[in-house]
């Protein structure tokens, strides 16, 4: 008997998101050369995901493009849906009185709520 049973494979996912960041703002594979002077060769090897991504690199596309590193490990969509998350918990803080750091820095320390003397 011959086994039937569908073969899915499903192909990696990206390490991360520069080609969907560069359309996002409109850039495109020439603009790492004219832009950030990089080589012809760096860029082509960047983009196309045969160079390994280090903090460095990240580091400067993402001042680049004027986003935070970790951005550039998700897609546009998904680090703006967690921006407008971030803002609004940032003004319901302001407006209930309450300090709001979303860095997670060591050392911040989370204030509590004011008491409430009712």
């Amino acid at each position: 008997m011959v086994d039937q049973t569908p073969r899915v494979s499903n192909p990696p996912l990206p390490d991360w998101y520069l080609q969907d960041w560069l359309k996002f703002f409109g850039k495109r594979q020439a603009s790492l050369v004219t832009e950030l002077k990089w080589s012809l060769g760096k860029a082509f090897d960047v983009w196309h995901g045969k160079q390994p991504y280090k903090r460095a690199l990240v580091n400067e596309i993402a001042r680049w493009l004027s986003i935070e590193p970790y951005e550039l490990l998700m897609p546009p969509r998904e680090a703006l849906a967690m921006r407008r998350l971030r803002e609004t918990f940032r003004a319901f803080a302001a407006e209930e009185g309450v300090p709001f750091d979303h860095t997670g820095a060591p050392g911040a320390e989370a204030t509590p709520p004011p008491e409430n003397d009712q």
